[in-house]
């Protein structure tokens, strides 16, 4: 089973209010001031899923009562072979995947929504829009719209470019709309040297790691 043709597994983490106290939800210091009297705040991270018919489930059975512009809506992908982790390194990606995203926020009508236009901008300070391809070392840096911090513990990588949407159909939808851009870029790179994307993830690998692989 497989999330899309070149996607093996996604995990998802969702980030706001709940009027319940959630299972697995943990404190995150960059969710601010989103708490009622009674409420529970923080973050719920899923487990990882295989199958393209369970997310959407996940996400509408656990997603928060509230949430503002300091939310996130992360998801980790890992690609169906280590070589893809490469071609999502390439900074063509990133260009492919903000155009993408901008285009669905014209046809869905969120281009005005400053939520939204701060999280593709880059101007949200846990999503900046800059291009880090390191897989490992010192310059690793999460904060970023796509990053690849979780790559050594998961083999994943990390997208943090979606805010929290006012309900769970329109996060179900964006992240269908952000696997399929990510989907396609893979399939048309498939043409492409396999070489050159395992030279990239070598060179953005600290010597370290390198050496203990």
């Amino acid at each position: 089973m497989s999330i899309t043709k070149h996607i093996r597994s996604i995990g998802i983490e969702l980030e706001g209010t709940w009027h319940h106290e959630p299972d697995n939800l943990k404190g995150d210091g960059s969710v601010r001031h989103t708490r009622g009297a009674g409420d529970y705040d923080g973050e719920v991270a899923s487990d990882p899923f295989t199958s393209r018919s369970s997310w959407p489930v996940w996400v509408k059975q656990n997603y928060p009562n509230g949430s503002n512009q300091s939310c996130g809506l992360h998801v980790h992908m890992k690609p169906d072979a280590d070589v893809k982790i490469g071609m999502l390194m390439d900074e063509e990606f990133q260009s492919t995947l903000l155009q993408g995203l901008e285009s669905y926020g014209e046809r869905n009508g969120l281009k005005r929504w400053d939520i939204w236009a701060n999280r593709i901008s880059g101007g949200h300070e846990y999503c900046r829009r800059e291009w880090r391809a390191e897989l490992s070392g010192s310059r690793v840096n999460r904060y970023l719209q796509v990053n690849f911090s979780s790559y050594e513990l998961h083999g994943t990588v990390e997208f943090r470019l979606l805010p929290m949407f006012p309900d769970s159909d329109a996060a179900v939808g964006a992240i269908t709309e952000m696997l399929r851009i990510v989907d396609e870029y893979l399939e048309s790179s498939t043409n492409k040297p396999t070489a050159t994307f395992t030279e990239t993830m070598v060179e953005n690998t600290s010597p370290e790691v390198i050496q203990c692989a």
